[in-house]
Formats: structure tokens, sequence, C-alpha cells
């Protein structure tokens, strides 16, 4: 799993807040990933690391993250076990604590709009964003819900995609 300095560090300062992770597949060919999900074991068949499981750099070079199903990752920049199997079902129980803790409050309106001004504060704070993204940053600011916010500037400012999780069994068929 390659890793960028400069994301990393934002990720780092977005989980100490929230459940961030780094997501992979421990697959890379077609008919591989046409398995994984034809079978639904796509989530299974990945890897799922925190990246205050990675730590910080050590410099601000990219980094990469080896991993194989049923092992443990390593990083291997400066080569050691990470503390965590990556695997889905270690996921999801993190899911459930997480949820277990916050699901009267995570997804009300001063909850979520406190998580965008946190990403706002991170992406101010990160200087090799450039002003014309930060600029347009400015501009989700109008976006009328947080939620909305909070998606683009993880896919625009970020790179990352933003994910709810419920309990599961939790969604209606409607």
């Amino acid at each position: 799993m390659h890793l960028r300095p400069k994301q990393h560090k934002m990720l780092l300062e977005l989980g100490e807040k929230n459940v961030v992770y780094y997501a992979a597949p421990a697959f890379h060919t077609v008919k591989e990933l046409n398995e994984a999900y034809l079978s639904g074991k796509v989530k299974a068949r990945s890897v799922w690391i925190r990246p205050k499981q990675i730590g910080c750099f050590p410099d601000d070079k990219e980094h990469k993250v080896a991993f194989v199903p049923g092992e443990q990752p390593h990083f291997c920049s400066n080569p050691r076990p990470l503390d965590t199997w990556g695997d889905c079902q270690g996921f999801r129980e993190s899911l459930a604590r997480s949820f277990k803790e916050r699901s009267g409050t995570a997804l009300k309106r001063e909850v979520l709009e406190e998580t965008a001004m946190h990403l706002s504060r991170i992406i101010k704070k990160h200087l090799h964003i450039s002003i014309k993204s930060r600029s347009t940053s400015m501009m989700a600011r109008d976006e009328p819900h947080p939620l909305s916010k909070i998606a683009y500037y993880s896919q625009v400012l970020l790179g990352a995609k933003l994910f709810i999780a419920g309990e599961q069994g939790d969604v209606d068929g409607d």
C-alpha cells in the first residue's frame, strides 16, 4: 500500500477525533477483483489500517505498507510489524465499538458542523494544498448541510472517500 506523506499527516490529524482507515485490496488482477466482487468478499479480501497504527513518518518521503492476507502488515521504510492484522473482522469490531460510543450523537448537525470545521482547520494548516484548492474549499462552506462539506473536503482535499457506517442490519429495504 502506497502512502503519501502530506495526506498521511492530515489523516492522522483527522483520526484524532474520527474513525479513519486506509483500505486496500489484497488482490490486483481483474480476475481476482471479479471473483471477490461476485462472491461478495471485496471487504474481506482487503486490508484495513488506521493511520495511527502506522504512526508518524520519519521524513517527508513516500512510504509503503506491505501485507499478505492473514499475516501482520509491515511498515517498509523502517521495517516493523504494525499493531494490527488489518483484517475485515478487526475493522468491523472497531466500527461496532465506535458506533456504540457515538451512535446517539454522530450524525447530529452540531457534531457534523464541528467535524466540518475540524477538517477546515486541518486544510488551512497544511500549506501544500494549493491556493486554488483552499479557495474552492471556502466555497464548500456555503453548502447547506455539513455532511456535504465533509464529503467534499474528504474527496477533493484529502483524496479520500467518506463512508457512513451503521449497525449491521440497521438498513431499511426502502
